[in-house]
Order: structure tokens, then sequence, then C-alpha cells
């Protein structure tokens, strides 16, 4: 995917361990430089059981401004505090989502720094969460108009309902969130949702 920044920057990645800067101050010849993402705390394609597959679409990053991009990570956890899928029945769905900002420069070394970070625990908790699956979030897109927003994919299999959520990380608020019945066209709703950010 591509991501642009501002007029000057644009971002390609596949969050398979980093993404390839451009720089397009001076177009006759644009810079291009290697930039890794964050450690995660776990490998998100470990798996041990077929009843613990990797989470699917658990990473993104989206524009944090002029000259910054913000990367969201859901990261499984168990209830004794590790991380990584757990068949613990207390820690079968438990996660956490953090977010990074990197400040974009060609001129010095870039370095992550972690913005917030959200248990489970704490999203379930919040006024209107109510009805809503506890189950591993999926699909983060941070808002391009307010990046401290990253909206959220939550899908029960059970009653075949899809949730899209959106939150205010650095305040820990869940402002939004949008119930369809049909599991199975969400995930062109929730893109096109997010496109247009208009719920």
């Amino acid at each position: 995917m591509a991501i642009p920044v501002s007029d000057r920057f644009l971002c390609w990645g596949g969050y398979h361990g980093g993404f390839i800067l451009c720089d397009m101050a001076e177009e006759a010849c644009p810079k291009l430089q290697y930039v890794p993402l964050p450690g995660l705390p776990y490998d998100p394609s470990y798996y041990t059981n077929d009843d613990l597959l990797p989470l699917k679409d658990s990473q993104n990053m989206g524009a944090a401004g002029a000259k910054a991009v913000r990367f969201v990570a859901i990261e499984p956890r168990c209830c004794c505090g590790s991380y990584g899928r757990s068949l613990c029945p207390r820690s079968r769905h438990a996660f956490t989502v953090t977010t990074w900002n990197l400040n974009l420069t060609m001129d010095e070394p870039m370095t992550w720094v972690k913005d917030s970070v959200m248990d489970c625990e704490e999203l379930w908790a919040l006024p209107g969460y109510e009805g809503i699956p506890r189950v591993h979030l999926q699909c983060p897109i941070v808002s391009l108009d307010k990046p401290d927003v990253v909206c959220f994919k939550a899908v029960s299999k059970a009653d075949q309902k899809a949730w899209m959520i959106q939150v205010d990380m650095r305040r820990k608020v869940l402002l939004k969130a949008v119930c369809t019945t049909d599991i199975w066209k969400s995930h062109y709703s929730y893109d096109l949702r997010q496109a247009k950010l208009q719920w």
C-alpha cells in the first residue's frame, strides 16, 4: 500500500518488517530510504496449533500530520502477561492495541516513539461498548483528520454481526460504533466508511 504524507513524503509498505520512504522534495531526484517498523514483543506469524492461527489484518499505518506517520498494532496476549496467542479460556480473545509515531526526515536518524497502549479490558469497559463482541479487533485505520482516532472492526461469527468502532486512543474514549448484520459484506462497508469518514 502507499501512504501520502502531506505533499512531500510517500510511504510504501506491506508491513513485513518495514516500509520504503520516498522524499519528493527534489522531484528531479527523489530520495528513498528503508525504515524498519517498531519491534513487536512477539512474532505475529507464529502459531503452534490450528486453533491459534495468526491474527489477520492486525497492523496498519497512516499519516499523522505533515511530517509524521502512526503505526498501529493489535497484539494478542495471555492473562499471565505474556504476548502471543493462548488457548487459555480467559485469554483466547485478549489483546492490547499499541500506537507508535515516527517523525519523517532524510537528514537524521528516525526513531519510533510509543504513543499509546490500550488493553482489551480497558476497551471493553468503556461506555458504549455494551453489546459489541469481545473478540480480537481487526483492520486498524488511522483517521486522516485526527491521528489520535483509530477505527477498528470487531466480528462475531456466532451471531453473524460485524461492528465498526472508532476509538480515541489518547483519551481512551469510544467515539462511535456501527453494526451490520452481514459479516460477509462488512469488509467492503468498513473500507467505504473509513475512506469517507462519514459515519
